[in-house]
Protein backbone atom coordinates (compact mmCIF):
# COMPACT_ATOMS: atom_id res chain seq x y z
CA UNK A 1 0.00 0.00 0.00
CA UNK A 2 1.12 3.32 -1.16
CA UNK A 3 0.72 5.82 2.68
CA UNK A 4 2.21 9.24 3.70
CA UNK A 5 5.39 7.16 4.69
CA UNK A 6 6.35 6.76 0.79
CA UNK A 7 6.01 10.09 0.86
CA UNK A 8 8.75 10.42 3.88
CA UNK A 9 10.99 7.96 1.73
CA UNK A 10 10.46 10.19 -1.60
CA UNK A 11 11.69 13.42 0.38
CA UNK A 12 14.13 11.82 1.97
CA UNK A 13 15.95 10.63 -1.33
CA UNK A 14 15.70 14.09 -2.78
CA UNK A 15 16.90 15.73 0.46
CA UNK A 16 20.23 13.26 0.21
CA UNK A 17 21.18 15.03 -2.99
CA UNK A 18 19.65 18.94 -1.95
CA UNK A 19 21.84 18.26 1.18
CA UNK A 20 24.80 16.51 -0.44
CA UNK A 21 25.31 20.36 -2.95
CA UNK A 22 24.48 22.43 -0.39
CA UNK A 23 26.77 21.01 2.11
CA UNK A 24 29.94 21.32 -0.06
CA UNK A 25 29.12 24.27 -1.49
CA UNK A 26 28.44 25.99 2.37
CA UNK A 27 31.84 24.41 3.32
CA UNK A 28 33.99 24.87 0.34
CA UNK A 29 32.53 27.28 -1.43
CA UNK A 30 33.05 25.89 -4.93
CA UNK A 31 31.42 27.64 -7.77
CA UNK A 32 28.26 26.32 -8.75
CA UNK A 33 29.62 25.75 -12.28
CA UNK A 34 30.69 22.51 -11.05
CA UNK A 35 27.73 21.10 -9.90
CA UNK A 36 25.99 21.74 -12.80
CA UNK A 37 28.51 20.42 -15.18
CA UNK A 38 28.29 17.20 -13.01
CA UNK A 39 24.42 17.09 -13.27
CA UNK A 40 25.18 17.38 -16.91
CA UNK A 41 27.14 14.19 -16.82
CA UNK A 42 24.19 12.58 -14.87
CA UNK A 43 21.90 13.58 -18.21
CA UNK A 44 24.57 12.38 -20.57
CA UNK A 45 24.86 9.09 -18.94
CA UNK A 46 21.32 8.33 -18.54
CA UNK A 47 21.00 9.51 -22.23
CA UNK A 48 23.09 6.72 -23.43
CA UNK A 49 21.57 4.05 -21.38
CA UNK A 50 18.63 4.77 -22.63
CA UNK A 51 19.50 4.69 -25.73
CA UNK A 52 21.03 1.12 -25.53
CA UNK A 53 17.99 -0.06 -23.41
CA UNK A 54 15.64 0.62 -27.04
CA UNK A 55 18.31 -0.97 -29.22
CA UNK A 56 20.78 -3.85 -28.03
CA UNK A 57 20.14 -4.04 -24.67
CA UNK A 58 16.87 -6.33 -24.59
CA UNK A 59 18.88 -8.04 -27.59
CA UNK A 60 21.45 -9.25 -25.29
CA UNK A 61 19.72 -10.27 -22.18
CA UNK A 62 17.20 -12.10 -24.87
CA UNK A 63 20.59 -14.20 -26.27
CA UNK A 64 22.24 -14.33 -22.85
CA UNK A 65 19.32 -16.28 -21.40
CA UNK A 66 18.59 -18.32 -23.96
CA UNK A 67 22.30 -19.53 -23.77
CA UNK A 68 23.25 -20.10 -20.28
CA UNK A 69 21.40 -21.20 -17.44
CA UNK A 70 20.05 -19.07 -15.01
CA UNK A 71 23.24 -18.48 -12.55
CA UNK A 72 25.76 -18.01 -15.41
CA UNK A 73 23.17 -15.35 -17.37
CA UNK A 74 22.76 -13.32 -14.37
CA UNK A 75 26.28 -12.97 -13.71
CA UNK A 76 26.89 -11.84 -17.59
CA UNK A 77 23.99 -9.53 -17.35
CA UNK A 78 25.23 -8.17 -14.19
CA UNK A 79 28.49 -7.75 -15.78
CA UNK A 80 27.16 -6.37 -18.62
CA UNK A 81 24.88 -3.51 -16.38
CA UNK A 82 28.00 -3.15 -14.37
CA UNK A 83 30.48 -2.66 -16.78
CA UNK A 84 27.96 -0.40 -18.70
CA UNK A 85 27.66 2.13 -15.80
CA UNK A 86 31.03 2.12 -14.99
CA UNK A 87 31.75 3.51 -18.66
CA UNK A 88 29.47 5.57 -18.95
CA UNK A 89 29.63 7.23 -15.58
CA UNK A 90 33.58 7.25 -15.06
CA UNK A 91 34.51 7.45 -18.99
CA UNK A 92 32.37 10.30 -19.92
CA UNK A 93 33.79 12.60 -16.73
CA UNK A 94 37.12 11.42 -18.13
CA UNK A 95 36.96 12.65 -21.83
CA UNK A 96 35.47 15.52 -20.89
CA UNK A 97 38.34 16.63 -18.03
CA UNK A 98 41.05 15.24 -20.29
CA UNK A 99 39.97 17.26 -23.87
CA UNK A 100 39.07 20.21 -21.78
CA UNK A 101 40.07 23.16 -19.66
CA UNK A 102 38.75 21.57 -16.69
CA UNK A 103 42.16 19.60 -16.30
CA UNK A 104 44.29 22.43 -15.58
CA UNK A 105 41.51 24.59 -13.38
CA UNK A 106 39.93 22.11 -11.10
CA UNK A 107 41.04 21.79 -7.71
CA UNK A 108 40.53 18.23 -5.58
CA UNK A 109 37.49 19.99 -3.86
CA UNK A 110 36.34 21.17 -7.44
CA UNK A 111 36.56 17.41 -8.45
CA UNK A 112 34.36 16.47 -5.27
CA UNK A 113 31.65 18.89 -6.31
CA UNK A 114 31.47 17.51 -9.92
CA UNK A 115 30.69 14.06 -8.48
CA UNK A 116 28.43 15.24 -5.75
CA UNK A 117 26.57 17.24 -8.70
CA UNK A 118 26.17 13.75 -10.52
CA UNK A 119 25.14 12.30 -7.51
CA UNK A 120 23.15 14.60 -5.94
CA UNK A 121 21.06 14.88 -9.39
CA UNK A 122 20.42 11.35 -9.58
CA UNK A 123 19.12 11.78 -6.09
CA UNK A 124 16.73 14.42 -6.77
CA UNK A 125 15.54 13.21 -9.98
CA UNK A 126 14.84 9.57 -8.74
CA UNK A 127 13.43 11.36 -5.68
CA UNK A 128 10.77 13.39 -7.53
CA UNK A 129 10.16 10.65 -9.97
CA UNK A 130 9.48 8.52 -7.07
CA UNK A 131 7.20 11.21 -5.34
CA UNK A 132 4.43 12.10 -8.40
CA UNK A 133 4.00 8.06 -9.04
CA UNK A 134 3.37 7.69 -5.44
CA UNK A 135 1.08 11.14 -5.44
CA UNK A 136 -0.85 9.80 -8.05
CA UNK A 137 -1.13 6.43 -6.71
CA UNK A 138 -2.32 7.75 -3.60
CA UNK A 139 -4.64 9.98 -5.64
CA UNK A 140 -6.15 7.27 -7.34
CA UNK A 141 -6.48 4.31 -5.35
CA UNK A 142 -6.14 6.24 -1.95
CA UNK A 143 -6.26 3.42 0.58
CA UNK A 144 -6.26 0.61 -1.07
CA UNK A 145 -3.37 -1.04 -2.75
CA UNK A 146 -2.40 0.05 -6.29
CA UNK A 147 -1.32 -2.87 -8.72
CA UNK A 148 2.22 -1.69 -9.02
CA UNK A 149 2.56 -2.10 -5.18
CA UNK A 150 0.89 -5.02 -4.35
CA UNK A 151 3.58 -7.37 -4.15
CA UNK A 152 6.24 -4.72 -2.67
CA UNK A 153 6.87 -4.78 1.60
CA UNK A 154 5.26 -2.42 3.12
CA UNK A 155 7.39 1.13 4.30
CA UNK A 156 7.89 0.74 7.53
CA UNK A 157 10.08 3.52 9.51
CA UNK A 158 13.16 1.11 9.44
CA UNK A 159 13.07 0.71 5.49
CA UNK A 160 12.37 4.67 5.15
CA UNK A 161 16.04 4.97 7.10
CA UNK A 162 17.30 2.14 4.85
CA UNK A 163 16.75 3.28 1.79
CA UNK A 164 17.82 7.09 2.71
CA UNK A 165 20.99 5.61 4.15
CA UNK A 166 21.18 3.34 0.38
CA UNK A 167 21.05 6.49 -1.53
CA UNK A 168 23.99 7.84 0.64
CA UNK A 169 25.68 5.30 0.03
CA UNK A 170 25.34 4.65 -3.71
CA UNK A 171 26.00 9.26 -3.65
CA UNK A 172 29.52 8.69 -1.97
CA UNK A 173 30.57 5.36 -4.23
CA UNK A 174 29.65 7.78 -7.30
CA UNK A 175 31.34 10.91 -5.47
CA UNK A 176 34.65 8.25 -5.12
CA UNK A 177 34.33 6.82 -8.43
CA UNK A 178 33.86 9.95 -10.45
CA UNK A 179 36.73 11.75 -8.45
CA UNK A 180 39.28 8.70 -9.76
CA UNK A 181 38.25 9.20 -13.39
CA UNK A 182 38.77 13.21 -13.42
CA UNK A 183 42.21 12.26 -11.19
CA UNK A 184 43.07 10.11 -13.92
CA UNK A 185 42.56 12.83 -16.63
CA UNK A 186 44.47 15.30 -14.75
CA UNK A 187 46.85 12.93 -14.59
CA UNK A 188 46.82 11.29 -17.56
CA UNK A 189 46.88 8.24 -15.90
CA UNK A 190 44.39 5.19 -17.87
CA UNK A 191 45.36 2.93 -14.94
CA UNK A 192 43.45 5.50 -12.68
CA UNK A 193 40.03 5.50 -14.89
CA UNK A 194 40.50 1.42 -15.37
CA UNK A 195 39.98 1.81 -11.18
CA UNK A 196 37.19 3.58 -11.18
CA UNK A 197 35.47 1.67 -14.06
CA UNK A 198 36.27 -1.46 -11.98
CA UNK A 199 34.62 -0.14 -9.02
CA UNK A 200 31.47 0.99 -10.18
CA UNK A 201 31.47 -2.17 -12.17
CA UNK A 202 31.45 -3.82 -8.69
CA UNK A 203 28.87 -1.89 -7.63
CA UNK A 204 26.22 -1.71 -9.77
CA UNK A 205 26.97 -5.30 -10.78
CA UNK A 206 26.29 -6.73 -7.05
CA UNK A 207 22.73 -5.48 -6.82
CA UNK A 208 21.54 -7.68 -10.11
CA UNK A 209 23.40 -10.51 -9.12
CA UNK A 210 22.87 -10.39 -5.26
CA UNK A 211 18.91 -10.03 -6.23
CA UNK A 212 19.21 -13.58 -7.29
CA UNK A 213 21.87 -15.41 -5.51
CA UNK A 214 20.62 -14.18 -2.11
CA UNK A 215 16.44 -14.44 -3.23
CA UNK A 216 16.09 -17.52 -1.37
CA UNK A 217 16.53 -15.05 1.91
CA UNK A 218 12.75 -14.03 1.62
CA UNK A 219 12.87 -10.48 3.45
CA UNK A 220 16.20 -10.37 4.12
CA UNK A 221 17.53 -10.84 1.02
CA UNK A 222 19.04 -7.00 0.43
CA UNK A 223 21.00 -7.58 3.85
CA UNK A 224 24.23 -9.30 2.00
CA UNK A 225 24.14 -6.40 -0.78
CA UNK A 226 23.46 -3.79 1.69
CA UNK A 227 26.76 -5.15 3.68
CA UNK A 228 28.49 -5.43 -0.05
CA UNK A 229 27.47 -1.72 -0.68
CA UNK A 230 28.52 -0.59 2.81
CA UNK A 231 32.18 -1.95 2.47
CA UNK A 232 32.41 -0.66 -1.57
CA UNK A 233 31.58 2.98 0.44
CA UNK A 234 34.30 1.98 2.69
CA UNK A 235 36.61 1.66 -0.13
CA UNK A 236 35.32 4.65 -1.44
CA UNK A 237 35.57 7.05 1.69
CA UNK A 238 38.88 5.04 1.59
CA UNK A 239 40.21 6.83 -1.98
CA UNK A 240 38.94 10.25 -1.19
CA UNK A 241 41.12 10.19 2.06
CA UNK A 242 43.87 9.25 0.17
CA UNK A 243 43.56 11.49 -2.83
CA UNK A 244 43.36 14.60 0.48
CA UNK A 245 46.12 13.32 2.12
CA UNK A 246 47.73 13.17 -0.86
CA UNK A 247 47.11 16.47 -2.31
CA UNK A 248 48.06 18.05 1.39
CA UNK A 249 51.30 16.34 1.10
CA UNK A 250 51.84 17.97 -1.97
CA UNK A 251 50.93 21.59 -0.92
CA UNK A 252 52.90 21.28 2.30
CA UNK A 253 56.26 20.30 -0.06
CA UNK A 254 55.45 23.02 -2.01
CA UNK A 255 54.52 25.70 0.49
CA UNK A 256 57.92 24.75 2.18
CA UNK A 257 59.85 24.84 -0.94
CA UNK A 258 57.80 27.31 -3.49
CA UNK A 259 60.90 26.82 -6.16
CA UNK A 260 60.58 22.88 -6.25
CA UNK A 261 59.15 21.56 -10.11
Amino acid sequence: MVTWLNIVTDLGIIGVGVGAIACWYMKKRTSLEYFLIGGVFWALTVALKLAMNFTITSQFKFQVWMAFAPLVATLVTGLYYGLRAGIFECGIPYLATRYSRLSSRMSLDDMVALGIGFAGTEAIMLGILFLLQNIVELLVYGSQTSPSTSSQPQITTLLILILIFERLFALVTHVSAIVVAVYAAKEKNLWWLAVAVIYTTLVNASILVGDYIFSEMGDYTSIPIELFLIFMTAIGFALLWWMYKKHHSAQTTQTKNPNAT
